[in-house]
């Protein structure tokens, strides 16, 4: 849920799942009869066959220019190039006739306070990287190319305390609700990705279905939408503005006057937005006939399950769960077995508690650990080759420790000796 490695999807085609933490709209089950090809959010848009662009979260985004499509890994990077418009002030056109004077407005820099100034500052300095005036993290820039989406801490930022300061004010009955004022509200929105990735990593839940779960009336949709983020809550507003007849007077605020690199980067993500949404329905229609009565169509499950994001996978699951009132892993099991099976469950379950495939290591290593005899060969594989992501590797222990009640190293400690514990152990810090 990456979160922004750049993969190639199954399909053949490329794009990006959403960025950590993103969370896209609600989930809803389509009426029999939905048209998935009935809702086109851009004329002459055509859905990618293989992966495509989701909206965004998670260390995974990227965006090749326009192109956009469904939920899987890959994509190029971006580098826009926004048009140029005439300052304040400035005759449309320019028209200047040959061997006459140039008026004063078409000499020197544009004027202070026009679109073109500032688009120029912005073409001189790369992508812009604010929105609303504050620094947006770059998992959900939509400029921005893939190698720099990554979900890492810009600012030094440590969540683990706040994750914590979160979930203790969320537990037990009752939730206190100026602990979360505490925790949430002063942090800039630079930091709300990694606080809401480190929540599900650790405690394998979505901090906004958390804090949406505990609260009610209007503060829960204050809350809701904080931790949504400048960007996303503006996607959110659109959607809202033009669903059960159209808002104007919230519409026109969201989209009048507004800077040309601002309606950039909301256009690419609205736009993305609907791809992601579009794609999710194709995959979860073809899944439905793919896992039917009678059916078990390896290919066409394969090639969603192997060449979908952790991120769109979770956002699958839980559709087919809606729809089917059945687990998706249950159904796998169902129609598939040998180790075509293991396989596609390896890649669900990388979507299935979390978004990072973290809960997925830490049970798999817990799984060379578990009853007579230790798997030391499959022990040593898992451990060294989640070390090498320091700080990915942090969470996998945290996982580990939420679902077993044990730290990992307690655990390894009591299963080896020697040598060979202390070179695990150290592997662990």
């Amino acid at each position: 849920m990456n979160p922004n490695n750049a993969y190639t999807g199954a399909y053949g085609g490329t794009g990006a799942p959403p960025a950590q933490g993103y969370q896209p709209q609600a989930y809803q089950p389509q009426p029999q009869g939905y048209n998935p090809q009935g809702h086109n959010p851009q004329q002459g848009y055509s859905p990618a066959q293989g992966y495509g662009a989701p909206p965004g979260q998670t260390p995974y985004t990227s965006q090749p220019g326009f192109n956009t499509g469904g939920g899987g890994y890959g994509g190029g990077g971006y580098n826009p190039q926004y048009p140029q418009q005439p300052g304040y002030g400035a005759q449309p056109g320019g028209f200047v006739q040959q061997g006459q004077p140039q008026p004063a407005y078409h000499q020197g820099p544009p004027q202070m306070g026009s679109y073109a100034a500032s688009q120029q500052i912005h073409q001189q300095a790369g992508p812009p990287r604010t929105y609303l005036g504050t620094m947006l993290h770059p998992s959900e820039n939509p400029l921005l190319g893939p190698h720099e989406q990554v979900m890492s801490s810009v600012d030094g930022y440590n969540p683990d305390a706040d994750v914590e300061k979160v979930y203790k004010a969320c537990k037990g009955i009752g939730t206190n609700e100026k602990q979360l004022n505490a925790t949430i509200i002063p942090l800039p929105a630079v930091r709300l990705p990694v606080l809401k990735n480190a929540y599900r990593a650790r405690h394998a839940k979505a901090m906004e279905e958390v804090v949406k779960s505990e609260l009610g009336g209007h503060y829960k949709d204050l809350m809701y939408d904080l931790l949504r983020g400048p960007l996303y809550g503006d996607v959110h507003f659109v959607h809202k503005a033009c669903s059960m007849g159209t808002n104007e007077e919230l519409l026109t605020e969201l989209i009048i006057g507004r800077t040309p690199s601002s309606m950039d980067m909301l256009r690419r993500r609205l736009f993305r937005d609907c791809a992601y949404l579009r794609m999710l329905r194709q995959d979860l229609e073809a899944l439905k006939q793919a896992l039917g009565f009678f059916k078990d169509d390896e290919v066409r499950v394969a090639s969603i399950l192997f060449g979908r994001s952790p991120a769109f996978l979770h956002q699958l699951q839980l559709g087919y769960l809606a729809e089917k009132k059945q687990t998706l892993t249950k159904a796998v099991k169902k129609h598939f077995n040998g180790h075509l099976c293991k396989a596609l469950l390896y890649a669900l379950e990388g979507g299935k508690k979390d978004t990072t495939g973290c809960w997925r290591d830490a049970k798999f290593i817990h799984k060379t650990m578990a009853g007579p005899g230790t798997k030391d060969e499959l022990l040593t594989i898992r451990v060294l080759r989640a070390h090498w992501n320091k700080a990915r590797f942090a969470h996998v222990q945290t996982a580990y420790l939420t679902k077993y009640k044990k730290t990992m190293e307690k655990a390894i400690k009591g299963d080896t000796s020697g040598d060979f514990e202390d070179g695990l152990v150290a592997l662990l810090h």
